[in-house]
């Protein structure tokens, strides 16, 4: 009976812990989502997408190669202002701080909430989360999936994967530390089996996020330009 209360303390701790981490975070945001969406080029080009695929009923990338996952949600919000998007990328960032403290969690570091603190207020990540742009967004995205496949739950791992290759294509490179982790000696069927689980429902997430674009471009929109006056 005691022991069972000390577990059931010790998760409302934990929960709670997590709780104040994220309102923390999201809080510490909240006086910079008034300004625009942002000083950075791409983030206005990205309010423009959201109004001219909102005006158009079709998903219009900002660049090339595009990213949906982010620029679809943002379609769907239009008309809302810049303080929605820009906390859309709050609320990110605090999902991103609470994971990367669950990671320090998994492998038994002591101070993981003072840590992931510290990893809040790092100025590029700070910066970030108060504006509209898909820096954050992948950040979470591949965090939440670091977490699941040291969870062992390889599927959820490759979907979160997915929608990070549809916020920055480029977020698929994690895929080579992934198997690097999972990997085991002597054990080529688990191997594979894991391989499988990660990689068939990443590719399967990243094809339907750039599904409109596959049908209005082609693999043309595999590219990039500088379209930007730097």
């Amino acid at each position: 009976m005691n022991n069972n209360v000390s577990l059931a303390s010790a998760s409302l701790l934990k929960s709670r812990d997590v709780l104040l981490l994220f309102l923390l975070v999201l809080l510490s945001r909240i006086s910079f989502l008034y300004a625009g969406y942002g000083v950075e080029e791409d983030s206005w080009g990205i309010a423009l997408e959201a109004y001219h695929s909102h005006l158009q009923g079709k998903y219009i990338p900002s660049r090339f190669p595009g990213h949906p996952t982010h620029e679809l949600v943002l379609t769907a919000l239009w008309g809302y202002g810049p303080f929605v998007f820009n906390l859309l990328s709050s609320v990110f960032s605090a999902i991103g701080v609470v994971y990367f403290a669950l990671i320090l969690k998994h492998f038994q570091f002591k101070h993981s909430v003072i840590a992931a603190l510290a990893f809040a207020f790092v100025p590029v990540y700070y910066i970030s989360s108060t504006y509209t742009i898909d820096f954050v967004w992948t950040e979470t995205l591949v965090l939440m999936s670091l977490y699941y496949l040291l969870k062992h739950k390889y599927i959820l791992c490759g979907i979160l994967l997915g929608l990070s290759v549809g916020c920055r294509i480029t977020s698929g490179a994690m895929i080579l530390p992934f198997i690097i982790i999972f990997l085991q000696r002597n054990n080529m069927k688990e191997n594979i089996v894991r391989f499988v689980k990660i990689t068939v429902p990443m590719i399967a997430g990243a094809v339907l996020c750039f599904l409109p674009i596959i049908k209005e471009f082609g693999l043309s929109f595999f590219m990039f330009y500088d379209q930007f006056p730097y």
